[in-house]
């Protein structure tokens, strides 16, 4: 019986859940000859080899993922049902679904209270009471997942999240010429409370004296950070969202990446830092020790100071620099979305068997 995969993601924005859906039905795709995806009206298109992809039902997102689409399961035979963006059908049992990690419970002041309760009850009901397994994205998340819940290991399977190694960073035609030519550390000016980025501004502000270095955020400016960072004045540069090429000769030009955050269920930008060449600094949360392993260099992120020392070492040391990228270059290797999307049609088989 063929695949079916919730297509919902297909109608957002293309952010880190999305990419993570999208690059593994293409990876699906390749695999296998019987993957399905059922969209709303007006998602994006995703022409593949060996994928279909069939629209249907109702232009509302939640209606139509809570009704339209259990209902042309079930006309279908009840195949098996792949959710893989943080959400599921309420009223549907045979499904494995994707839960990333347990952000709107652990900081919820990120989110409105309407959000925090839908997303509570579709992640306690449709991904993990409704699903034969809950994918996430690590280690670190699966262990939390299955304490939040009470769940027992066989109910979860890790299948990471990967950068794209089809073009050589080092080759691409990307500018960094935004961040211009004196040397800069790298980071997200991410907004929420779990992002950390003030630990960045602040460590930073603390060399400004003694170096010629400056702080480059990438992302739409965030506005608290943007109050925070006026007292380090040019030496800051919000650069606003930028383009991959972009991005990728922004790692390559950065003395170091800074990864600051508080909790992350994978965190992506560390990983796409090291494939480009940047030595990573990353705070030492239980998932950048289990992703990034000896290839980074790790602060207290709740210590400004010890993230400054770390920048310092960085700086200082030529051979420590040259160490970390190529460390990183090694082991942003070992995540692939081909050995991802592998791990995804094993479970798939598991279950469906």
């Amino acid at each position: 019986m063929a695949v079916y995969v919730n297509g919902r993601f297909l109608t957002e924005e293309p952010t880190g859940v999305q990419r993570f859906a999208e690059q593994l039905v293409v990876g699906l795709g390749e695999l296998r000859d019987d993957v399905v995806v059922l969209t709303p009206p007006g998602a994006r298109t995703l022409r593949r080899a060996n994928i279909r992809v069939e629209a249907f039902g109702s232009g509302n997102a939640f209606k139509w993922e809570q009704c339209d689409l259990p209902a042309r399961l079930r006309r279908a035979g009840s195949p098996l049902l792949v959710n893989l963006g943080n959400r599921a059908p309420l009223v549907y049992r045979h499904q494995i679904s994707t839960l990333h990690d347990l952000l709107p419970m652990r900081f919820g002041d990120n989110f409105s209270l309407r959000f925090r309760l839908q997303f509570r009850v579709i992640a306690a009901v449709g991904v993990v009471r409704r699903s034969h397994r809950v994918l996430t994205v690590s280690d670190a998340a699966a262990a939390e997942i299955r304490a939040f819940y009470g769940l027992p290991e066989s109910r979860t399977a890790v299948v990471h999240n990967a950068v794209d190694h089809r073009s050589d960073p080092r080759t691409g035609p990307g500018s960094s010429a935004i961040a211009g030519a004196t040397p800069y550390v790298l980071a997200f000016g991410r907004a929420g409370r779990h992002r950390n980025a003030g630990v960045t501004i602040e460590a930073v502000g603390r060399l400004l004296e003694r170096t010629t270095l400056r702080l480059v955020l990438v992302g739409s400016p965030d506005p608290i950070l943007m109050r925070e960072a006026a007292r380090l004045g040019d030496r800051c540069v919000f650069t606003g969202r930028v383009s991959d090429a972009d991005l990728e000769a922004l790692y390559r030009g950065a003395s170091c990446f800074v990864a600051p955050s508080l909790y992350e269920g994978f965190d992506i930008p560390p990983l796409e830092a090291q494939r480009a060449g940047a030595p990573v600094i990353a705070s030492q949360i239980d998932v950048h020790r289990e992703v990034l392993r000896d290839a980074a260099l790790y602060f207290d992120p709740s210590d400004p100071d010890d993230l400054t020392q770390q920048i310092e070492r960085v700086l200082a040391h030529p051979e420590l620099r040259s160490r970390l990228i190529a460390l990183g270059r090694e082991n942003s290797a070992r995540f692939d979305w081909g050995r991802s999307a592998a791990e995804l049609n094993r479970v798939i088989v598991e279950t469906d068997a």
